[in-house]
């Protein structure tokens, strides 16, 4: 009831809190909150050497880990979101997570005022795929207010988590300044809000458009999105819904919530035209795609 981070919940997230906030997180934190200190070495450390593959360039690291932070922030639905507090300890509560068009969290469920300096976590688990699984994704950055008429971030807001008593006011946006991807055996690659976040200029043309998409998507093309979800995206069979359109991508959700998935576009898409053709595109190749017990969808 008062939004704190259950013992469960923070052990699956605290791998991530620690990299952000100081590996003596457990001799600080709010008391209210269950701990059990954890480190990379628990998590499973590197390879053997005899196993590990030839390793990659830096900046290929780099893309490949800025692609997989992209993802958990565009699917992961909640998040411990993590305050100091007065004498030096911490706070964290859990908060429910959206994005608007360039990808800046917006989370609800949380109390500290626009201004607070905060880093919130992100854990991927089975729900967004094997990819994302067991990795975390730190975002550190200052909460703002949204605006009474930003009514892209309220729309983008209720479409993940439904018509919940949230009012406009309780939303908040994250500034992200920076973030930190942790890997499953506990490396981590420092990223930049760059890395996260697109160009706002180019999210203007598809967020006009997005109300409009979202309709027809998930009223007279519910199929095909339920082909991109298992033929584009390798996840399973059931009713999906579009929850949010961006110059990048959709960000897809199993009308259960048991799955959440990002299609992410070859190139970006810069108004409703290049938007719709995207689509039509994306619509051939998922169609092209031999299911597991059949033949290509005529």
């Amino acid at each position: 009831p008062d939004g704190l981070v259950r013992a469960a919940f923070f052990d699956k997230l605290l791998p991530g809190l620690l990299w952000s906030i100081g590996s003596d997180l457990p001799n600080r934190i709010d008391r209210r909150v269950s701990v059990h200190a954890l480190s990379p070495a628990s998590l499973g450390g590197a390879p053997a050497a005899a196993t590990q593959k030839p390793a990659a360039s830096a900046a290929s690291v780099g893309a490949e880990a800025a692609a997989r932070a992209r993802a958990l922030l565009r699917t992961v639905t909640e998040g411990a979101l993590a305050v100091r507090g007065t004498g030096g300890t911490f706070a964290a509560t859990t908060v429910a997570v959206a994005t608007d068009p360039v990808g800046a969290p917006l989370v609800a469920g949380t109390d500290p005022p626009s201004g607070t300096a905060v880093s919130l976590t992100l854990a991927g688990s089975r729900r967004e795929g094997a990819a994302l699984d067991g990795r975390h994704l730190v975002v550190s950055g200052w909460l703002a207010a949204t605006a009474d008429d930003d009514d892209g971030a309220r729309r983008r807001f209720h479409a993940r988590h439904g018509d919940g008593p949230v009012a406009a006011g309780e939303i908040r946006r994250l500034s992200v300044e920076g973030a930190r991807l942790i890997e499953v055996d506990g490396r981590g690659t420092p990223l930049a809000s760059a890395d996260l976040l697109g160009d706002p200029v180019v999210a203007a043309g598809a967020a006009a458009v997005e109300p409009h998409t979202l309709g027809r998507l998930n009223g007279a093309f519910a199929d095909l999105v339920a082909l991109f979800a298992m033929r584009l995206c390798g996840a399973g069979a059931g009713a999906w819904a579009v929850t949010g359109v961006d110059a990048w991508g959709l960000d897809l959700v199993r009308d259960d919530g048991a799955q959440a998935r990002r299609l992410v576009f070859p190139e970006a898409v810069r108004d409703g035209p290049t938007l719709r053709a995207m689509l039509v595109r994306l619509a051939g190749e998922a169609r092209a795609v031999s299911a597991p017990d059949g033949p290509p969808v005529p």
